[in-house]
């Protein structure tokens, strides 16, 4: 029986499949993160129940954050307290972000005082983080594009030379002649150095 290409590729597709859904669904959820604290937060003010404030949340969020919330609410009709359902949530989607607001939430109503003043902060906190994120990323492509650039320009400029220089002035070509020379002396310095 031999193996098709589809055989071989078709575990790998699927499994790369799911880890992409699984991204996007993510940065759905984290993309909207902020925004539901901040309306758990209102609700807050005006419902004292955490329980009731999630489900007026729950049908102002978009999914997948609403499904997640669906299926915490649904626990917590089935018997499961409030803190284990949201523990559950996190465990589920597996997000830094949820994490921090889940753990603003239970510690604020563990230790009481304004929990609709804590949400707000723990959203404006969320933003930030955001924010810097993007920030940071930015910078990072940045820099990979600098290192790939890198990377690559000795290779470029060996080719340059070995084709005699026809895309170089003649100082530029004088000057990089020699660079060949050297890092041959570099390879068998360190080959002498290795035996």
């Amino acid at each position: 029986n031999a193996l098709t290409a589809v055989d071989l590729y078709a575990p790998a597709g699927t499994t790369l499949a799911l880890w992409l859904f699984k991204r996007v669904r993510l940065a759905k959820i984290e993309a909207s993160l902020d925004a539901f604290v901040l309306s758990l937060s209102n609700a807050l003010r005006t419902t004292p129940s955490i329980g009731s404030a999630l489900a007026n949340v729950q049908e102002l969020v978009q999914p997948p954050l609403s499904q997640e919330l669906a299926l915490t609410l649904r626990e917590m009709r089935l018997g499961t307290s409030l803190d284990q359902a949201l523990l559950n949530m996190a465990e589920r989607i597996q997000s830094v972000k949820l994490d921090a607001a889940i753990s603003s939430l239970l510690i604020a109503r563990q230790v009481g005082g304004d929990l609709a003043k804590t949400l707000a902060t723990t959203a404006q906190s969320l933003r930030e983080m955001g924010r810097l994120e993007g920030v940071v990323r930015s910078k990072t492509a940045s820099c990979r594009a600098q290192l790939w650039l890198l990377a690559f320009f000795p290779a470029i400029m060996l080719r340059e030379v070995a084709d005699g220089g026809v895309h170089l002035d003649a100082r530029t070509l004088h000057a990089l002649a020699g660079v060949p020379a050297v890092v041959a002396g570099i390879v068998r310095g360190g080959i002498a150095a290795g035996t």
